[in-house]
């Protein structure tokens, strides 16, 4: 047993002991009894479409920086990495053991860990762009506020600045 696992198990042993002193169970288990079962299905129904379309965009990635990995298995490396951010802190765990289970497939680190950037930069111009399309809608809700003007605008400059990020690393590869 080496000093990293040791750090490892460690920090998730200070985790959950944080988690389980601070979650009230009994408030929680009363809470998980109150959903109704069209809430949790919903609820589930949204958590597997989501790591469909997760999947399919960043096999998309991979397939254009490394090589070509099979759908299932970069679905499987999806959920498996959603599972580690249960005792991890969410935006650390999932994009490293992204990155780390793709070394089961010949994919070097270096690409694997671009193509997680690279799809979580596709999450952030995908949001910036929902936001440019609701923004509108803001404005004539709130006509009176200036911040929503100068947050639109924001928007807009770093989603053109992610464009040219993206554009000129795929002119270079």
């Amino acid at each position: 047993l080496n000093y990293k696992t040791l750090f490892k198990i460690v920090i998730t042993a200070i985790f959950f002991i944080l988690v389980f002193t601070q979650v009230d169970f009994n408030g929680f288990s009363k809470n998980l009894f109150n959903l109704s079962f069209s809430h949790i299905l919903g609820a589930l129904i949204c958590l597997i479409l989501q790591s469909v379309i997760v999947a399919k965009r960043w096999g998309v990635i991979v397939k254009k920086l490394a090589r070509p990995v099979p759908y299932i298995n970069i679905l499987m490396v999806n959920f498996r990495s959603l599972s580690s951010s249960l005792v991890l802190p969410n935006i650390i765990a999932e994009p490293a053991v992204k990155a780390y289970l793709l070394k089961e497939y010949e994919v070097p680190v270096a690409d694997a860990i671009t193509s997680v950037i690279i799809d979580k930069l596709f999450v952030l111009v995908g949001l910036l762009s929902l936001t440019i399309m609701v923004g509108p809608c803001i404005f004539f809700l709130y006509p009176e506020t200036q911040i929503w003007i100068n947050i639109y605008v924001l928007i807009i400059v770093i989603l053109i600045l992610v464009n040219i990020i993206f554009r000129l690393k795929l002119s270079s590869s």
